[in-house]
């Protein structure tokens, strides 16, 4: 399965690297196409998370950057979760009019796990744009509704067995690089 994962990743880094050989200058105040493959790796609390994400949209001027997107993140210690697809809208924006700019994005959806339990997903980031490549610092906030398992001693001394469900908050903070396109 990891070898699956990590051809799948360097196949996706290639096709976006080669994508756009011939033109190397990349500034988010042009309008146009926008694109990009991530990898991102990091603490989910508790245990650690990598993933791989696209995201497709267009360069809107000025700096502003709006697209749709898609993950495959795996939780190393299947904590809560093993697989998690998140399906987003991201929003980026970057300060300057250069090569080198520091960036901001949100991305919010909705994720889905391999047990089909299905979350509301956000994700702030920060980080920089150097050319074609992003180096960013990310936080994950997962929503998920799952079942929960109460025992409550009676009066008479006897456990009772509520079951309910609850919202589990799944939180990662993750460091990432993003060939853009």
């Amino acid at each position: 399965m990891r070898k699956n994962i990590v051809v799948c990743i360097i196949t996706l880094f290639a096709i976006g690297y080669s994508a756009n050989a011939q033109s190397r200058e990349y500034n988010y105040s042009d309008m146009g196409y926008w694109g990009n493959v991530e990898l991102s790796g990091g603490a989910l609390f508790p245990g650690g998370e990598i993933g791989v994400s696209t995201t497709n949209g267009c360069r809107l001027g000025n700096g502003w950057a709006m697209g749709i997107g898609v993950g495959y993140y795996l939780d190393l210690q299947a904590v809560h979760h093993l697989i998690s697809l998140p399906f987003f809208m991201e929003a980026k924006y970057s300060l300057h009019d250069s090569n080198i700019s520091p960036y901001m994005s949100l991305r919010t959806g909705f994720s889905i796990t391999e047990k089909l339990t299905t979350g509301a997903y956000i994700s702030p980031s920060i980080g920089v744009n150097i050319n074609r490549w992003s180096f960013f610092l990310r936080y994950g906030m997962n929503l998920y509704p799952t079942d929960v398992q109460l025992f409550i001693s009676s009066v008479d001394d006897d456990l009772l067995e509520v079951n309910t469900t609850a919202i589990a908050f799944v939180h990662t903070l993750s460091v990432g690089v993003a060939l853009n396109f």
